[in-house]
């Protein structure tokens, strides 16, 4: 039980008995916001963001809004950038100097609505070991999937505030050409803030890791968890000697997932802590478990606690549970216009307390390659067939369903025995108007006896045609060789999106 006194701890650290603070709703991870705050802090503009923890709260960008020192000198397009972040979060800009006890209260029935179509050309690929199906182009989109033919997604979120109670509502409506609609809540829930800390029941997504085009350990590539969640909203100091370990972020989650999977509905549980001790340097930790289920050993609430906070299974076979684990960091090299480095080493088990049979992530940003700062470029390869193991990653033998929910990877899209180059050219061409270039390659299946490999470039642009209204467009076009690990079949698919996005 040595975890858990120090999870109490750490608790007591973070929790001060002062105040309650008001809680704030999350960043959809879609939004034109993250790689727009991650420019400022590649360009040095801001130097306290976590880059390894998403989504922020809305509370947490007018943080990072409100260190910027108003007159340091910035190139053209961080100015840009700047000035529209600064429009969409003055309200929470204008809070960071609100006592804590202070309320701002508000109801939000509708803060935001979407709606999208798009086109599917070509099956989905299925995963060996798992019991994920997806169609390869489509991917990182919370779990909406796309089929063949014409659909069409529509939903809106909103919120209210109380003091220090927040409820936020994203309801969605999928029509599918051939299967008809679905309406389902895409996310909400209720937070209650607890001073430094957060405390969550509903459904959200998560990200953990500085993976951009995918991650080791949480991705946005499956539908949002149904979750109770316990984590620090806004990157900041602890107090006492703890303040030199820099920003800091706790997050720690347990969920359920589906029944229609083998073992039905075990628990999903992760754990993550991140620091920044210096303005170039982030350094962070993950760890998820699978564990219970219909049909499993009972586990006792000590047990149950034990495996949330990190600790082994209980006492027993090791298909008790299933766990991955990941540290990962970034650096950025300032006399390099900027230039950060980031990666991820995780392990599917674990070996005298340290990570094995593991997968690597790695990857480069360049803010700014013009004078202007209007064109930057991303670089980002992902290994998770590394050093000869074979199809681990995201298989279990007991929870033979994957490291999946409902029939998505909750990890990296590429999936595990796979490789993954990717490349990105960002244009800001001027305030309203974006444009990325991208292409990608996929080698699937590399330890079997057919590999299949993907070649996937893509367009996409986002042009605010007023000031809170946007429109989204992409095209991806897939070229597949051995689709589904079978030898000579080659196939081309597409997908086309386009959306509208309205911010009231």
């Amino acid at each position: 039980m040595k975890q858990c006194r120090h999870f109490l701890i750490l608790l007591v650290i973070l929790l001060p008995l002062s105040a309650f603070a008001n809680p704030s709703p999350t960043v959809p991870l879609d939004s034109w916001v993250y790689p727009a705050l991650e420019k400022l802090a590649g360009l040095g503009v801001i130097d306290s963001a976590l880059q390894g923890n998403r989504p922020w709260s809305r509370l947490e960008v007018g943080r990072q809004l409100a260190e910027v020192n108003p007159n340091l000198w910035v190139v053209p397009a961080a100015g840009e950038l700047l000035e529209r972040l600064r429009g969409e979060f003055a309200a929470e800009v204008a809070e960071q100097t609100l006592p804590p006890q202070e309320s701002v209260r508000y109801l939000h029935p509708l803060d935001t609505a979407r709606v999208g179509l798009l086109f599917r050309e070509g099956e989905a690929n299925t995963f060996p070991g798992v019991n994920a199906v997806q169609f390869a182009p489509d991917y990182n989109r919370s779990g909406r999937s796309a089929a063949e033919g014409f659909n069409l997604e529509a939903g809106f979120s909103g919120a209210a505030r109380y003091g220090f109670l927040l409820a936020d509502w994203e309801p969605l409506l999928e029509y599918r050409q051939g299967e008809g609609g679905d309406l389902r809540l895409q996310g909400g829930g209720v937070t209650l803030s607890l001073g430094r800390v957060d405390l969550f029941a509903g459904r959200q997504e998560l990200w953990w890791g500085q993976g951009r085009h995918g991650t080791l350990i949480l991705s946005n590539n499956a539908r949002p968890l149904d979750m109770i969640r316990l984590s620090t909203p806004e990157a900041k100091p602890l107090p006492w000697l703890f303040r030199y370990l820099g920003p800091f972020h706790f997050d720690l989650f347990v969920s359920r997932l589906e029944a229609e999977r083998v073992v039905p509905e075990p628990y999903l549980s992760g754990m993550r802590l991140a620091i920044k001790p210096f303005p170039w340097f982030e350094l962070g930790a993950s760890r998820t478990s699978t564990f219970g289920g219909e049909g499993r050993p009972s586990v006792g609430f000590g047990d149950f606690v034990e495996v949330v906070i990190g600790s082994n299974p209980p006492a027993g076979s090791s298909d008790n549970a299933n766990s991955i684990a990941a540290l990962d960091a970034r650096l950025r090299i300032a006399p390099l216009g900027g230039l950060e480095l980031y990666g991820e080493f995780g392990g599917e088990d674990e070996a005298n307390h340290f990570i094995s049979k593991p997968a690597w992530l790695a990857g480069a940003y360049l803010p700014q390659l013009d004078a202007n700062g209007r064109l930057s470029l991303r670089l980002e390869y992902a290994n998770l067939a590394f050093s000869d193991n074979g199809p681990v990653w995201y298989r279990h033998s007991t929870y033979r369903s994957g490291y999946t929910y409902n029939g998505r990877l909750l990890g990296h899209h590429a999936g595990g025995d796979s490789r993954d180059l990717f490349a990105a050219v960002a244009w800001q061409y001027d305030a309203d108007l974006d444009l990325t270039f991208s292409c990608d390659y996929e080698q699937r299946g590399v330890s079997g006896p057919v590999t299949e490999r993907h070649l996937q470039p893509g367009i996409e642009a986002r042009w605010r045609y007023r000031p809170r209204h946007e429109i989204r467009a992409g095209y991806r076009y897939d070229q597949v060789r051995n689709f589904d690990r079978v030898a000579g079949d080659d196939r081309d698919l597409h997908l086309l999106s386009a959306e509208m996005v309205f911010a009231y």
